[in-house]
């Protein structure tokens, strides 16, 4: 069974579960009103790598948070993650890697560039070519 800081719950809803536990013991933490705010914001999902067997939790802000607020809200998650009772995510009573990737900025849509690169390549070829041939009449 799964545990994250002692719950039990699946693997599919283990970025829900951590953030309500990051709240839970948040408690009586110094500046725990900034952390709420922040965490509000967040967007956390939860990835599991069989490969490296690493468990991933991702927290993604929207982009006008600042560099600052990014670097409180993960300090502020070393303390929780610190003073936890229980491991942040276990299996069958073991503890489990992991790591928290958090993160301001767009992913970028390659497909949808190179379509766009792509139009505008054909869009200058072609008034290229009509170009010569209004030269050649």
């Amino acid at each position: 069974m799964w545990k994250v800081f002692g719950v039990a719950t699946n693997l599919v809803a283990a970025g829900d579960v951590w953030q309500d536990q990051l709240v839970k013991l948040s408690g009586r933490k110094k500046d725990k009103e900034k952390f709420l705010e922040l965490n509000h914001k967040a967007e956390v999902s939860h990835m599991f790598d069989t490969i490296r067997e690493v468990h991933i939790f991702y927290a993604k802000f929207p982009e006008d948070t600042h560099m600052e607020d990014l670097k409180f809200y993960e300090h502020f998650i070393l303390k929780i993650t610190k003073a936890a009772k229980d491991p942040t995510i276990e299996f069958q009573g073991e503890p489990q890697k992991f790591m928290v990737i958090i993160s301001a900025e767009t992913e970028l849509n390659e497909y949808m560039v190179r379509q766009e690169t792509r139009g505008e390549r054909a869009a200058a070829m072609e008034e290229m070519l009509k170009k010569e041939e209004q030269a050649y009449r």
